[in-house]
């Protein structure tokens, strides 16, 4: 029986674009900083690089993302794992190419922030793809290193069969299980919306499903009120 972990904790990370412009605007002159390095991608990282490009059309702007994708459609990945998307290609929203051509932002897959230095106002950080690691200099920094999920501290956490669902690498690693074994039960850690959504998919393929939700109810952030038309 398979386990999937959904519920998210979120890092501390800009979040609004209202905060972007904040630290990023000057009082005086109207431009942005010459040099601007982005730790992290997707809805974050990736958002508040194209709205900085609006505000300046001549700053450089560098965006590091550990993974492999950038941008992706994070409500898309249950329905992978449901096979209701076939193709993963089809979750990706942009590519650091996109980024490049339209924008003129510098995008680096596979790249992940193992320090800063607020001092020398540096970044050192490893290539995943070629092993090695370099330094990079900025004039003002966004952390948007996003959220990852709760994996509780229980015994067997780490077992075959245990996944967490927050990136397509995780969804390809879910769908790769259910081809290779015959899944009649799940249980889904987590009665948010990827949680629910993950439940609906697993349904989909014939699979009996158990929702584990530490509050007192799924889609804690509605009101209690509303769930009854649901």
């Amino acid at each position: 029986m398979p386990a999937i972990l959904t519920r998210p904790i979120l890092n501390n990370a800009i979040r609004t674009f209202s905060k972007v412009q904040i630290r990023f605007f000057s009082t005086t002159s109207g431009l942005l900083s010459k040099k601007i390095v982005i730790i992290g991608g997707v809805a974050g990282g990736a958002s508040a690089a194209a709205r900085l490009r609006r505000l300046d059309e001549t700053a450089t702007i560098t965006m590091f993302e550990r993974g492999p994708f950038v941008s992706f459609a994070n409500c898309g990945l249950p329905y992978y794992v449901g096979d209701v998307i076939k193709d993963d290609k089809d979750l990706v929203l942009a590519t650091p190419a996109l980024f490049k051509n339209r924008f003129k932002i510098d995008v680096r897959t596979q790249n992940e922030v193992l320090k800063i230095d607020p001092k020398a106002k540096t970044v050192e950080v490893k290539d995943a793809a070629n092993n090695t690691t370099y330094s990079e200099s900025y004039d003002s920094l966004v952390l948007a290193p996003g959220a990852f999920p709760i994996r509780p501290p229980l015994p067997g956490i780490d077992l075959p069969g245990i996944f967490i669902l927050r990136t397509i690498p995780d969804s390809m690693l879910v769908r790769s299980w259910m081809e290779k074994h015959t899944i009649k039960r799940a249980v889904v850690v987590g009665g948010g919306f990827i949680g629910l959504e993950t439940a609906e998919n697993l349904v989909h393929r014939g699979v009996e499903v158990t929702i584990v939700e530490m509050g007192t109810q799924v889609l804690p952030p509605m009101d209690p009120g509303a769930l009854v038309f649901y």
